[in-house]
């Protein structure tokens, strides 16, 4: 489910962005930029957003590809479960109430 949102979000982003830098080359030309000028422009701002998502789509991969990787054999969440119900099961099995 989280996956199909996420594809559903990138979708309207991207048409969101689309759709201003379309309308950014028509306000252009409204307001008497040449064509040609005016699509060097909005394409120039259209690549340099690509190429900042792309930074962006790369930095947040490698941050979560070094969070995934185990510390000494195993991940931290697993490490501290165990220890927690090692523990559980030594008071468990000595019988101590309270």
């Amino acid at each position: 489910m989280a996956i199909a949102l996420t594809i559903i979000t990138s979708m309207l982003v991207s048409a969101t962005v689309i759709g201003a830098f379309f309308a950014a080359y028509f306000a252009l030309l409204h307001y008497g930029w040449e064509p040609m000028s005016a699509l060097c422009l909005t394409g120039g701002l259209f690549v340099l957003t690509t190429a900042v998502f792309v930074l962006l789509t790369i930095l947040s991969l490698r941050s979560l590809q070094i969070m995934r990787q185990p510390r000494h054999g195993k991940s931290s969440v697993s490490t501290q479960l165990g220890e927690t119900i090692d523990a559980f099961l030594d008071g468990f099995e000595s019988g101590n109430t309270l």
